[in-house]
């Protein structure tokens, strides 16, 4: 016996995290996280890090190649470590950091209540805010999306 051919439709999962767990005072504050984005999601957010990553070992090479080189050479050097400097901190402070912010905005705003909706500069609001909360969030999201690629399933709701 033959199935029945079938399309399937790919619901996004949605996962709630009481805030409880990081602060008691926060205790019932709720944070929707979808745990079930496409690839193409997850690669905008490696993108990110690949190129902060380059960008960092980048400086940190030349800067211990113009600490080696002799001291003619080290001028030169030197100013090529500063122009790595500005563009890894260009980076990190534009680009990547507002890339970062849209993309856990992106997750936290999935759950058909908009008023569970980030935005970018509400994220920017919260670092400044509380910058250990954001961080803790940040990794709380990764750890529920790799738990749910895991299959490891606690307490998840659909869309």
């Amino acid at each position: 016996m033959e199935g029945i051919p079938m399309k399937l439709n790919i619901e996004k999962v949605i996962q709630p995290l009481d805030l409880g767990d990081y602060a008691e005072a926060m205790k019932g504050q709720i944070l929707q996280i979808w745990v079930n984005p496409p690839m193409a999601i997850i690669r905008r957010r490696e993108l990110l890090l690949v190129k902060y990553n380059l960008l960092l070992d980048a400086m940190k090479t030349r800067a211990k190649n113009a600490d080696a080189a002799a001291e003619k050479t080290r001028e030169k050097i030197a100013e090529e470590v500063g122009k790595q400097i500005d563009n890894f901190n260009s980076y990190a402070s534009g680009e990547f950091t507002d890339g970062i912010n849209d993309w856990f905005s992106d997750l936290w705003s999935q759950h058909h209540d908009p008023a569970t909706h980030w935005t970018r500069q509400e994220l920017v609001d919260l670092n400044e805010a509380d910058p250990a909360l954001y961080q803790w969030l940040k990794n709380q999201t990764i750890e529920a999306i790799a738990a749910h690629k895991a299959g490891e399933k606690k307490g998840s709701v659909t869309r």
